[in-house]
């Protein structure tokens, strides 16, 4: 592949600083030479706007902001996107968040352009039954707009790339009548991980656990994402209480609020005595904190999905899942294990799992994640 290759990025939303697939995939093919440019909205969506910051931007690649004539909860359309895409004259165009409508004219208007579309559709962006009958059948009307720039990139691009294990099954089930294409042009790549971010270091490990007035010995459990009641924290500090029955940890749980839901897990945490074994904490921005964290702990368990379980591979960090198709890929080669239930069976279960863990093994194992390899897979595959 010619490393002075032309390449389109197009997506809705780009925000640097809290580093989505979009930004990492700019970064990473950029570093690899090619000549990027990130065609985007100026608009930033409501759920991240107390946190997204426009102007934290890499300098490897250009970055333009388009002005939005529309722009409705994720969905945002700009007039002047065929124009700015025609300027650039890319050998390839890499479309990211379909469902915004953002990219339609990619699919109208350069046909005879390379496309590759990347989706992300899983379970549980699929769930409609939340809300009452308004926000159902708005959510319809909605749809039913997505789903016509859906058809159009099935039917154009000449790759199509999702990243949960799922996505197919989802696409194949909303769109049956272009099975053929799926089945011909599908490939599955995985989100992943920074490795100038997220990476392992003894050093590193021991002075947080210093930092933090953990003993170099202790096992220490660390989850990382934003608490709400869907994360079901509480089912992790019940299972804490579950693994110190059979051996004493600290447990870091990174990602409380200032809200009910975070007062109600203090208030858990209290109950149960575990005060002296949780380390209770805020939602970090800071990626290097995060990263000093992961090396500090000795395993992660999740309750869902979540891109911090990924981040955490990038350390060597052995990874404790729900059995779920869309995380079905993260414990692959012995990096990690599933779980039905956080009972007492798994409690041993892991307990055992970290007796045999080699962090440095796990860490090279999980490479394959790197968005630097990522990007191979994406343009070669």
């Amino acid at each position: 592949m010619n490393s002075s290759q032309k390449i389109a990025l197009v997506c809705g939303h780009f925000i640097p600083n809290l580093g989505y697939i979009e930004v990492y995939l700019a970064k990473k093919m950029a570093q690899q030479n090619f000549d990027v440019c990130v065609f985007t909205s100026n608009k930033i969506p409501a759920y991240v706007s107390t946190v997204a910051d426009l102007n934290i931007e890499e300098n490897a690649y250009q970055v333009k902001r388009l002005p939005a004539q529309f722009s409705k909860g994720q969905m945002v359309w700009s007039n002047n996107l065929t124009a700015e895409i025609k300027k650039f004259n890319p050998d390839k165009i890499i479309v990211i968040g379909v469902g915004k409508l953002f990219p339609y004219p990619v699919y109208k208007k350069f046909k005879h352009k390379e496309i590759i579309t990347l989706f992300g559709d899983n379970v549980h962006n699929y769930n409609l039954k939340s809300g009452g009958m308004v926000v159902r059948f708005k959510q319809k009307i909605l749809d039913k707009i997505k789903n016509k720039v859906y058809r159009k990139a099935l039917k154009i691009s000449n790759k199509l790339i999702g990243y949960t294990p799922e996505t197919e099954d989802l696409l194949l089930a909303r769109f049956p009548e272009f099975k053929a294409e799926i089945q011909q042009k599908y490939r599955f790549v995985s989100l992943g991980f920074d490795d100038e971010i997220y990476y392992l270091n003894n050093s590193l490990r021991e002075k947080t656990r210093n930092e933090l007035a953990i003993d170099q010995n202790t096992l220490v459990g660390i989850t990382v994402t934003r608490f709400n009641k869907n994360k079901q924290i509480e089912k992790i500090v019940d299972f804490v209480g579950k693994l110190n029955q059979y051996q004493p940890v600290k447990y870091i749980l990174l990602g409380a609020a200032n809200d009910a839901y975070s007062k109600q897990i203090e208030q858990l945490i209290e109950k149960k005595k575990l005060q002296e074994t949780i380390i209770l904490l805020p939602f970090e921005k800071d990626k290097s904190k995060i990263n000093a964290l992961y090396n500090a702990a000795d395993f992660g368990i999740w309750t869902q999905p979540a891109i911090s379980v990924i981040e955490a591979k990038g350390t060597g960090l052995p990874v404790f899942l729900p059995r779920e198709k869309s995380m079905q890929h993260l414990t692959l080669d012995n990096t990690g294990l599933f779980y039905t239930e956080l009972d007492n069976i798994f409690a041993q279960k892991c307990l055992q799992f970290m007796t045999e863990a080699n962090r440095k093994q796990i860490a090279n194992k999980n490479q394959w994640l790197n968005y630097r390899e990522i990007v191979q897979q994406i343009l070669n595959n």
